[in-house]
């Protein structure tokens, strides 16, 4: 299967942001694929107990994901599905935080990486970068590039 996702993190799910959720729903059906799908996931909890910086994984303080999965076949349909997720993701953007989640995020480059961590932990992930790993031996997948090339 071929496949495109995002994982957006939401400061809240106010009616305007359910409504968005429902419209760009109903289009799953007109992209042609029994697996895209809309996925909203509550947060809280355990992972809102962690102090943001104790951990890389960022915007623990979000309280709800929009994590828009689109999944096809045929190499053809990839044009439809793309911009279905990107309306999608667009079309929730008014309420994020402006966080991503990386696990659910395609490698677009060094400002989703930095969307995922945020200003802060990403300076410091840069730091241990630096002292660990100048080289950037390990840099497959979302990579934070050390601050020296």
């Amino acid at each position: 299967m071929l496949n495109y996702h995002r994982g957006l993190h939401l400061s809240g799910l106010p009616h305007e942001a359910i409504d968005a959720y429902v419209d760009l729903g109903t289009e799953i059906a007109q992209v042609s694929s029994p697996t895209t799908q809309a996925v909203l996931f509550r947060h809280g909890g355990a992972v809102s107990q962690i102090a943001d910086d104790a951990t890389a994984a960022g915007h623990r303080n979000a309280t709800y994901m929009a994590h828009p999965i689109a999944a096809w076949q045929g190499p053809a349909q990839t044009g439809l599905h793309l911009d279905w997720v990107r309306r999608f993701s667009d079309a929730m953007a008014p309420f994020t935080t402006g966080g991503v989640y990386l696990n659910f995020e395609p490698d677009e480059g060094e400002e989703r990486v930095r969307a995922g961590y945020g200003a802060e932990k990403y300076a410091r992930l840069v730091a241990l970068k630096d002292k660990w790993d100048p080289g950037n031996l390990f840099r497959v997948n979302q990579n934070i590039k050390p601050a020296r090339p």
